[in-house]
């Protein structure tokens, strides 16, 4: 896509929420929204938020989800319903939860540790 501004922008229809299994000629015919910021691929019934495009979402919340899982679920070798072989250890949750919502320290900086 071409926008008036001068930038252009290009990204591989399958990553896409609705353009995964587009072909050339459902990607041809392409029309912009009268606001500007819209694109709209009538073959599918496709709907692109330009605004989003441009920090990198592709769908929606929900199916940006299901496209990371099903991706860490072929990196981990697992098939799209198996769980993981090993559950987290204890360690590895309080890990995970620091990692999320940060330390005590961090987040009380009156907190002395310990009790």
């Amino acid at each position: 896509m071409s926008l008036n501004n001068g930038l252009e922008l290009a990204f591989p229809p399958h990553i896409a929420q609705g353009l995964e299994k587009a072909a050339p000629a459902d990607l041809a015919d392409i029309e912009i929204s009268p606001s500007g910021f819209g694109v709209h691929f009538p073959r599918l019934d496709a709907h692109l938020y330009l605004p989003a495009l441009l920090q990198g979402v592709f769908g929606s919340k929900r199916w940006m989800a299901a496209q990371l899982g099903a991706a860490q679920r072929r990196q981990d070798g697992r098939g799209p319903h198996q769980r993981p072989t090993r559950r987290p250890t204890a360690q590895g949750c309080r890990e995970m939860k620091t990692a999320i919502v940060g330390s005590r320290e961090e987040l009380d900086p009156t907190y002395a540790g310990g009790t």
